[in-house]
């Protein structure tokens, strides 16, 4: 987590420094998240909110840097043969993660954008039909998420964004199985 913090104060720093051509903003909006093979057959619906930092080199090209809390996760519907009961398992997993997009504007006010995301894991709990909610955050192996993201950006106005993304998980979740979060999310954004 400290690196973490780390790497958001270093990009700060160095955005400041070209802070003529650098937009700050908040952002929020909805994620459908999965796990890649775990079974689940549905999305887990969440949020993620926070601040990004756009730095535009020219017309053609920026660089965005996001610090986010996301919620992430999955869910999968299970039958009890034995108690004759139906319900829906929702794993929720929760993040900070730090995307740092390229951005492409392919028009003047829509940009591709691609990157890495780095994400560490706050909150990990499963919920069982009538049986409440159980922590399993200290079980977990491996809390560094890792993904690529990919989506556009539409500049609304001056001061507003709308962001749609899909994030594909490269690292897994647990040692010995191929759990991997995945994330499509839709959000507003809103420059200072």
């Amino acid at each position: 987590m400290k690196k973490l913090i780390v790497l958001v104060i270093l990009l700060v720093i160095s955005a400041s420094i070209f802070a003529q051509g650098i937009e700050f903003g908040a952002k929020a909006g909805l994620n459908l998240a999965t796990v890649t093979k775990s079974g689940g057959d549905k999305m887990r619906t969440g949020i993620h909110a926070g601040m990004f930092a756009e730095y535009t080199f020219s017309d053609y090209v920026g660089l965005q840097g996001e610090l986010l809390y996301s919620m992430m996760g999955s869910k999968w519907g299970v039958v009890d043969a034995m108690a004759g009961s139906n319900g829906t398992i929702i794993n929720k997993t929760d993040y900070i993660v730090l995307p740092v997009l390229v951005k492409l504007y392919v028009l003047e006010r829509l940009s591709l954008d691609l990157g890495p995301q780095l994400g560490y894991m706050v909150s990990a709990k499963s919920k069982y039909p009538g049986a409440g909610s159980v922590s399993y955050y200290h079980n977990v192996d491996n809390k560094l998420d890792i993904s690529f993201g990919m989506g556009l950006t539409c500049k609304v106005t001056s001061k507003f964004d709308l962001t749609g993304r899909y994030n594909l998980g490269l690292s897994k979740i647990r040692e010995g199985f191929d759990y991997k979060n995945n994330v499509i999310l839709f959000g507003i954004g809103y420059r200072f």
